[in-house]
């Protein structure tokens, strides 16, 4: 209610899942506002429509609800990951997280299995054509890949370092050694270690 300018320096980051440029045109947006708003725009497509990232958000998620959750779980089976990537994701990444909380909280074991999945969720994928053996190959090649993507900026961020990668990931360095091998990429960890470093 002051009359004196104070001068701040930040930059205001805004979120929305409406296209403000209608809304103007049918008067339900101020224009003034969206000038000042729209210096920089992105346009992040929905979940359904990328669903590629689909495997690094549940890897983030799982990671996360893990330790809230102090379970050990380290990952999702293929099949679960495949019936994930068939779902229209309504509620975009908050449904994701919410999922895989539910999934974390229920896991009998490492691996989120379909069984863990909440029972609405399978309901309205499996009510669909199953995505078959070729979708099934499709999801885990993806996952797979995911994976190994980011094991590696996890030892690019540590230096070359497995403990630290480990510790960036929120998996034991056991774990990491056994994914690396797994992958077979063990031999990346002197050469990422030689490029950090030089």
């Amino acid at each position: 209610g002051g009359d004196r300018t104070i001068p701040v320096d930040c930059r205001l980051i805004a979120a929305t899942n409406r296209n403000l440029h209608r809304a103007v045109a049918e008067g339900s947006f101020r224009q003034d506002l969206l000038y000042r708003l729209d210096v920089i725009s992105i346009d992040l497509p929905p979940v359904r429509e990328r669903t590629g990232d689909l495997p690094l958000f549940i890897e983030r998620f799982i990671r996360i609800h893990s330790e809230r959750n102090h379970k050990v779980v380290e990952g999702i089976q293929p099949e679960a990951l495949s019936l994930l990537t068939g779902y229209d994701w309504p509620g975009n990444v908050r449904e994701v997280e919410n999922v895989v909380e539910h999934a974390v909280a229920l896991a009998r074991g490492r691996l989120i299995g379909i069984a863990d999945l909440p029972e609405s969720l399978r309901r309205s994928a499996l009510g669909k054509e199953p995505p078959g053996m070729v979708g099934l190959v499709e999801a885990r090649r993806g996952y797979e890949k995911a994976q190994q993507q980011l094991y590696l900026e996890a030892l690019k961020e540590g230096g070359g370092d497995v403990p630290r990668a480990a510790h960036l990931l929120g998996i034991s360095r056991a774990t990491l050694y056994r994914r690396l091998r797994k992958y077979g990429l063990t031999d990346e960890v002197p050469r990422v270690r030689f490029e950090t470093r030089n």
